[in-house]
């Protein structure tokens, strides 16, 4: 009986992984089960059309040859459990989406959300998850199976008539996007793309590559999996993860270079995603990265004077703070205090760095979190929104998840303090609501923030 690659990703969203998905992006376990249910189908035929031609075929055997993503799915439930971890997943697996949906990736993930009911940025953080977890199961078959070059083309083409079944009759227009009509129609000879095998490490396989995406990708997620897997210490994982992504910036530049000379057009959309990181490869500036100002200090205002002197501040639990006269801690109290909970008043973290270009949290920004913690500790009605912003530098869906991922990240180091998940949620919105303008560094730099608002108290 012929392999159904679908069906076995299935295995792996048990209703319980599908609840953790909810609880991560805040929204109802029903549209996140809709969800995937276009989005399993969908991804399969971006890898099927991948793999439809000699280059594309023989790149992807070559992949999965160096370990894919088939550890994923070793301890999937741990890390949709684990919000930190989540993130981090579907941050790379954003730039393997790219890769693989090319141009057509923001339209399908827009039809996604729509024929879902969720917001575009939790539609984009189903497909990112869907993504890597397809790889890891065809690397798995690969594996076990040990299939060669014809084996991996027979049962990658042998989907089709699964991929038609499973395509919700609301996402016509999707299979339109990726011409699904075509799917199962391989272009080429295996004995042709056996030789793109060879060219992955060098990335050299003409028309494939797409290819030389995949493996700083996914050489990210192995680092972001070794290290916090193995070790405790998130700060340091953080900090191998962000070197990675360097890595892949600096390659990316390269390869900008090289698209204009001629280069596979593919290169500027998979850059765009590359570790959700990377998002001002795609408008083929190769200096321009989001956040070149430095440590992307979400909300400087002023800068750091403008804060006000320090005091000590004693919470209703006894827990005593040290914080600024006008820094975020003594507004929310404040508001706590006095103020009326509404759908517009918004306060900006002040002292919250990333690193540069990433969602990586830096070791300074650990006593801000703190700090909120410490308030939702000692005011256990309140609940709290986090926003994510950009400047306008890059692209829209490179600053759309760039800003939901450094949502994600502080909510999730929140939550490490002990904090309950049904009192926070986090939306990323790109490059809109700017507070100043984009004209100028100092402008930007000031809409490169993450703010707060309280829903409740």
């Amino acid at each position: 009986m012929s392999i159904n690659l679908l069906d076995l990703a299935k295995g792996y969203l048990s209703n319980a992984a599908v609840g953790q998905v909810s609880e991560f992006l805040g929204e109802d376990s029903s549209s996140v089960a809709k969800a995937l249910s276009g989005a399993l189908p969908t991804v399969l035929g971006g890898i099927m059309n991948q793999a439809s031609t000699e280059n594309g075929l023989g790149s992807l055997m070559g992949l999965l040859n160096q370990g894919g993503n088939s550890g994923i799915l070793d301890n999937l439930g741990g890390v949709l459990g684990n919000q930190s971890k989540a993130a981090d997943l579907l941050s790379g697996g954003s730039g393997l989406l790219s890769t693989l949906l090319g141009n057509n990736s923001g339209g399908i993930i827009d039809a996604i959300g729509s024929f879902s009911g969720l917001k575009k940025s939790s539609s984009s953080s189903i497909m990112s998850l869907v993504a890597p977890l397809l790889m890891g199961v065809i690397g798995k078959q690969v594996k076990s199976k040990g299939l060669g070059i014809s084996g991996l083309a027979s049962m990658l083409m042998g989907q089709k008539e699964n991929v038609e079944a499973a395509m919700p009759a609301g996402l016509a227009g999707v299979s339109s996007m990726l011409n699904f009509g075509k799917l199962g129609d391989y272009k080429g000879s295996v004995s042709s793309a056996k030789a793109a095998i060879e060219d992955v490490s060098t990335g050299s396989a003409g028309g494939g590559n797409w290819m030389k995406w995949l493996l700083p990708i996914l050489a990210i997620l192995a680092a972001i999996w070794a290290f916090r897997t193995c070790s405790d210490d998130v700060a340091d994982a953080a900090g191998i993860a962000t070197d990675a992504v360097t890595n892949v910036a600096g390659d990316a530049a390269g390869a900008v270079t090289d698209a204009a000379n001629g280069a596979a057009g593919a290169v500027t959309d998979a850059a765009n995603g590359a570790a959700g990181a990377v998002t001002d490869v795609a408008n083929g500036v190769a200096g321009a990265v989001t956040d070149a100002a430095g440590n992307a200090v979400s909300a400087v205002g002023n800068g750091i004077s403008a804060l006000g002197d320090f005091f000590k501040r004693k919470l209703p639990n006894g827990v005593e703070l040290n914080i600024p006269a006008n820094g975020i801690e003594s507004k929310l109290l404040s508001f706590i205090a006095d103020g009326t909970v509404d759908e517009t008043t918004w306060f900006n973290f002040d002292r919250i760095n990333f690193a540069t270009g990433s969602s990586a949290l830096t070791a300074e920004s650990a006593e801000q979190v703190k700090n909120i913690s410490d308030i939702l500790a000692a005011y256990p009605k309140v609940k709290l929104k986090l926003g994510g912003y950009t400047d306008n530098t890059g692209s829209a869906d490179g600053n759309l998840r760039l800003s939901q991922n450094r949502a994600n990240k502080v909510m999730a180091a929140i939550l490490a303090n002990g904090i309950d998940a049904s009192r926070l949620a986090a939306e990323g919105y790109g490059s809109a609501h700017p507070v100043a303008s984009n004209d100028t560094e100092e402008g930007k730099a000031q809409n490169r923030r993450i703010a707060v608002r309280i829903t409740a108290k």
